[in-house]
């Protein structure tokens, strides 16, 4: 099934009616503080220890701006943004730089223009929330990439995508029929909602008439569906009411639930040794995607730091990725890991 043209949305991602920011930083308590001030004025705020923690939750949530200090471990703000860039439904993403006054010309002269922002600190937090305000005002940029940035969040593996019109789901992209089974070597799927276990339907169909009515802007519920195999699963569906070709819609995205997780373990492997990487090396793995270093990788584990930097060498080899932010995207991307980690 072709995608759906584009739409021309503010912002094409929709997953949450409040705009998202997500911080990255390595300093608990500016993180707090900057949290408190940043929910305090409507945003919904996901927070990020270090740079790998921050690629893995861009993946996952789809911010819609990223606040990062310069000084988080594990990348610089150059290679930070260098690995967003490489994300593809996450390339259009405003960043914001927060470094020290020296290290700003620093970080000016390595980033391209279009890079981001770059504030020194410390910042009054009127100039920090009027900078995070004009980043997410910028008509121009998302004009030019919504349609990239569409295309490329209905076709990511990470979420189900779906449109509701009219008493009827009209598209599901291949993300969500993949969650249940049907990837792309299957038959024609089954419309989505007849994989609705039967006595959830009207509970289903009900929300999202009450979000088309106005009742509701937005919803979020769990709901039982049956994969390919014939288990019933436990999903969790957004949405959020938008106009899409002239008609009010609810356009949102499905994932599995911790519980469906669980359920699907006897059906999807946690470690896929075709990858050529053994099971210490998939343990060290999830710790590097997880955003442990190597030394709390080798307490973990129980092995010298010596030996965790060996085992990261034959991963980066393995997988011929350049670095931990690299290993992560194809960790991912090979679902060696969920998102969930």
């Amino acid at each position: 099934m072709d995608p759906p043209p584009a739409m021309r949305e503010a912002d094409p991602s929709y997953i949450f009616s409040m705009k998202k920011i997500l911080i990255v930083g390595n300093d608990s308590v500016l993180r707090a503080n900057r949290s408190e001030l940043i929910r305090s004025h409507d945003f919904e705020v996901i927070k990020a220890k270090d740079a790998l923690t921050g690629v893995r939750l861009t993946l996952q949530m789809k911010p819609d701006l990223i606040l990062c200090d310069t000084s988080v471990s594990n990348l610089n703000g150059y290679a930070f943004y260098q690995t967003i860039q490489q994300i593809k439904s996450a390339s259009a993403i405003p960043l914001i730089f927060l470094t020290t006054s020296s290290g700003e010309k620093r970080l000016r002269d390595g980033l391209p223009p279009e890079a981001g922002t770059c504030i020194s600190q410390p910042v009054h937090s009127e100039e920090l929330l009027k900078v995070i305000r004009k980043r997410l005002d910028l008509p121009e940029r998302i004009f030019q990439k919504g349609e990239e940035r569409f295309l490329a969040l209905i076709n990511d593996t990470a979420f189900g995508v779906f449109i509701y019109q009219y008493g009827k789901f009209i598209y599901s992209n291949k993300a969500l029929f993949g969650m249940l089974g049907y990837n792309n070597d299957s038959a024609s799927p089954p419309d989505f909602q007849n994989l609705i276990v039967e006595n959830h339907r009207h509970k289903v169909f009900d929300e999202l008439e009450k979000c088309l009515n106005g009742s509701k802007s937005s919803l979020r519920i769990k709901l039982r569906v049956e994969h390919k195999t014939g288990i019933k699963i436990t999903v969790e569906l957004f949405g959020s009411i938008l106009t899409y070709q002239g008609v009010s819609s609810v356009i949102g995205h499905i994932i599995r639930s911790e519980k469906a997780l669980k359920e699907q373990l006897p059906l999807i492997c946690k470690v896929k040794n075709s990858h050529g990487l053994t099971n210490r090396e998939m343990d060290v793995l999830r710790l590097i995607c997880s955003g442990s270093t190597s030394l709390e990788i080798s307490k973990k584990l129980f092995i010298s730091e010596r030996t965790v930097e060996t085992h990261r060498s034959v991963i980066l080899s393995k997988t011929h990725c350049k670095n931990a932010a690299e290993i992560v995207l194809y960790a991912i991307r090979n679902k060696l890991i969920t998102n969930d980690l």
